[in-house]
């Protein structure tokens, strides 16, 4: 992930980026060692693990339809009451647009 953010120009605007090989939850452990668990905050995510997760921290939750392999995912996350967006570009478009 480090990578992928440095070459699109985005590494300098994160306090830190996790990813592989750690597990989802090990590098939300480390997100709420840092930050107090007391902080609120989102998870944007495109999986069920990732609404676990989010739901395990008590985090929002927003699921990401476009990039996701889960097929029905956006109607779980829907009546469970989370927001769904199509990807973060479309809504980028829009809010802009208006």
């Amino acid at each position: 992930m480090r990578v992928v953010f440095s070459k699109r120009g985005i590494a300098p605007i994160f306090s830190a980026i996790y990813g592989s090989p750690s597990t989802k939850s090990e590098n939300m452990k480390k997100v709420t060692d840092m930050v107090g668990k007391q902080n609120k905050g989102i998870f944007f995510g495109d999986s069920k693990s990732d609404m676990d997760v989010a739901e395990d921290y008590e985090l929002d939750f927003v699921f990401v339809r476009r990039v996701s392999e889960w097929r029905d995912g956006h109607q779980f996350a829907e009546s469970k009451g989370y927001l769904t967006i199509d990807d973060f570009k479309t809504e980028i478009d829009e809010e802009f647009q208006a």
